[in-house]
């Protein structure tokens, strides 16, 4: 592209990381001595964003280790690099670029996320242990034994090694063999046996909510109401389950539902016109229903309510494209929202505006 085009794109790219690291603290103040767990960023961004960015990996690594295991993970990682750098200094100083490249660029980058850069990590330290310490050179080369006490903590660690790479492996078989179903699941032309499949991918692993939200496509609405449920307890705040028990809800004419699983997934993913104008339209469908059975005060109310949905979306949607540089999601206030909103106050009694 153009100059002015590239620059653009930096500014656009340089302001929606600066945004990341603003929206995260929303999310560090929730759980600021232990974190929310992994993934942190990932499943919750789209809940606190600022703008409609597309970011669903933290660009800091250490805005990602805080967000995951808080305050107190924070200050074991930083022990643990300062050991490392410490033990670099000392020893091998010609690794510390190395070092420091990767101490700067994974404040600003995505570089942590990458078990290869933690393996190059822990090669720099290994590497600068392996070098003779000063005492050593003084002496000819000539080490010390180490200290009866560090001899008696081998086993004992080993031992935890052990213990902690079995449980490891077996997670990662478990995880393996899930997917390993999901993906036959996806390659299967039979809705019935790709069920099946699917319910084997989550009996490995109950918590892969993408294998919950398939499968919950294949049945009928009731058993993917189950389905969607108990994904729900592993990824609690996961807008795409949220969005299915809204839709899930409408299939089943159950507007109370529909109204509180709309609700809770607008929470989590304010910036998803998709599901915002599909949310319209099914609480249309839900209002015109109680009015055809004769509920006119019922249709009214989901009506009314349908209608401050959309008031809010238009509004949002006007919002972003007087304010934000940077729209990846491409947020915008879709033609069928508008048809959908004009329906919703007639229904209602609203005068659209």
């Amino acid at each position: 592209g153009t100059v002015r085009e590239r620059i653009v794109h930096k500014f656009g790219t340089m302001s929606a990381r600066q945004a990341m690291v603003q929206d995260a603290w929303a999310l560090v103040k929730e759980a600021p001595w232990l974190g929310q767990g992994g993934d942190t960023w990932r499943l919750s961004y789209r809940a606190v964003q600022s703008s409609p960015y597309v970011g669903s990996q933290m660009h800091s690594g250490y805005v990602d280790v805080l967000l995951n295991t808080g305050l107190i993970g924070l200050v074991l990682l930083t022990a643990m690099l300062a050991a490392a750098g410490l033990l670099i200094f000392r020893r091998c100083r010609r690794l510390l670029p190395s070092y420091i490249a990767f101490l700067l660029h994974g404040a600003v980058d995505i570089d942590w996320s990458y078990g290869m850069v933690w393996l190059l990590f822990f090669l720099l330290a290994a590497q600068a242990a392996a070098e003779p310490s000063p005492v050593g050179k003084k002496t000819g080369g000539v080490l010390a034994s180490p200290p009866e006490r560090i001899r008696w903590h081998v086993p004992a660690l080993l031992s935890l090694w052990i213990v902690i790479a079995l449980g490891s492996s077996c997670l990662a078989y478990r995880g393996y063999m899930g997917h390993a179903e999901h993906m036959q699941a996806l390659r299967s032309r039979d809705n019935q046996a790709a069920a099946a499949r699917l319910a084997s991918s989550l009996r490995w692993n109950p918590a892969d909510y993408s294998a919950a939200l398939d499968l919950a496509g294949l049945v009928p609405p009731p058993a993917a109401e189950a389905i969607l449920r108990r994904s729900l307890a592993y990824a609690p705040h996961h807008p795409g389950l949220l969005w299915a028990l809204a839709d899930n809800a409408g299939q089943r004419g159950d507007a109370g539902a529909a109204i509180y699983w709309t609700g809770a997934a607008l929470r989590q993913d304010k910036y998803n016109a998709g599901e915002r104008t599909r949310s319209l339209e099914c609480l249309l469908q839900l209002a015109r229903a109680e009015y055809t059975a004769g509920h006119e005060t019922e249709a009214r109310r989901i009506a009314r309510f349908g209608f401050g949905l959309y008031h809010d979306y238009a509004r949002a949607a006007e919002d972003t494209r007087l304010r934000v540089i940077r729209n990846d999601r491409e947020f915008a206030l879709t033609f069928e929202a508008r048809e959908w909103g004009r329906q919703l106050a007639a229904l209602s009694g609203v005068r659209a505006r």
